[in-house]
C-alpha cells in the first residue's frame, strides 16, 4: 500500500471513528433520565450493531498500527478494551451521561490520534530508507572506482567517483532538515552550492567538493589534460571520506 492510499485509509478510519462517537452519544442519550444513564432503557440492538461496526473498524485500524507503530500497539489495544466495556455500558447504571460521553470520546480520540501519527512517520521512514539505499549504491560506486584504478583505467575511475559524489549530494539535499533549494538535474557544483547556501555544509567542505568536481571533469572530458594516477587516487579517497562525513 503506497503512502497516498495509506493516508486516504487513515482519513476514512478517523472519520468513521467520529460516527461511532455520535452513535454512542445517541444511544446513551436515549436511555438517560435526569442526567443519568438507566441501563434498563438501553436499546441493546443498537448497542450490538455499534459494537459490530466498531469491531470491523478496529481490525482494519489495528493492522496499520501493528505495521507502522508497533511500539504503540498496547495503547491502541487498551483503548479497544476500554471502548468495548463502554459501548456495552458495563457498570454504567446511573452513571452521569456527561461522564459516559467523555470516556467514549477520550478513548476514540486516543485511537484516532495514533492513526493520525502514522503519515508523518511514513515520510521520515521513506527518507531514511532512501538515504540508506543511496549510500549503499554510492559506496558500491566507490568500490568500482577503486577496481578501475587497480586495472589502470584512470579516467573511468574518476568518472565513477564523480557519479558517487553527485548521487550522495543529491540524497543529502533530499533528506536534509533544512530548506535546500535544488533541482534534480543539478551537477556536483550546483548541489554543493545549494547545500552551502542552506548551511548544510561548511565553506571548507564546499571548497573540497569544488576541487573534487574539477578532478572529475578532468576525467570526463577527453579534450582536457590527462589526469594523473595520484589525482584520481586522491579523488577516489576523498570521495569515500565525503560519503562517511556528510
Amino acid at each position: 500500500m503506497n503512502q497516498e492510499r495509506i493516508k486516504s485509509k487513515i482519513r476514512d478510519l478517523t472519520e468513521q471513528a467520529d460516527s461511532f462517537a455520535a452513535e454512542g452519544f445517541n444511544i446513551a442519550d436515549d436511555c438517560t433520565s435526569g442526567g443519568k444513564i438507566k441501563t434498563k432503557r438501553i436499546d441493546w440492538v443498537n448497542v450490538e450493531n455499534l459494537m459490530e461496526e466498531y469491531e470491523l473498524w478496529y481490525n482494519q485500524a489495528l493492522t496499520l498500527i501493528s505495521t507502522y507503530l508497533p511500539k504503540r500497539e498496547p495503547d491502541f489495544v487498551q483503548a479497544y478494551t476500554n471502548l468495548s466495556s463502554i459501548i456495552h455500558f458495563d457498570d454504567c447504571n446511573y452513571t452521569k451521561f456527561e461522564r459516559y460521553n467523555s470516556r467514549l470520546r477520550r478513548n476514540l480520540t486516543t485511537q484516532q490520534n495514533l492513526l493520525k501519527s502514522i503519515p508523518p512517520k511514513l515520510g521520515t521512514e521513506e527518507l531514511r530508507v532512501r538515504k540508506g539505499i543511496s549510500e549503499e549504491v554510492a559506496t558500491e560506486e566507490v568500490h568500482q572506482a577503486k577496481k578501475l584504478l587497480e586495472d589502470n583505467l584512470i579516467r573511468p575511475a574518476g568518472v565513477i567517483a564523480g557519479v558517487a559524489i553527485e548521487r550522495h549530494l543529491l540524497t543529502v539535499c533530499e533528506v536534509s532538515e533544512r530548506d535546500v533549494e535544488y533541482e534534480y538535474d543539478y551537477g556536483i557544483n550546483a548541489l554543493a552550492e545549494a547545500l552551502y547556501n542552506a548551511d548544510v555544509i561548511s565553506k571548507t567542505q564546499h571548497g573540497q567538493i569544488e576541487y573534487l568536481s574539477k578532478l572529475r571533469n578532468k576525467c570526463a572530458h577527453a579534450d582536457k589534460e590527462e589526469p594523473s594516477q595520484s589525482e584520481v587516487e586522491r579523488l577516489v579517497t576523498q570521495t569515500e571520506d565525503l560519503l562517511s562525513e556528510l
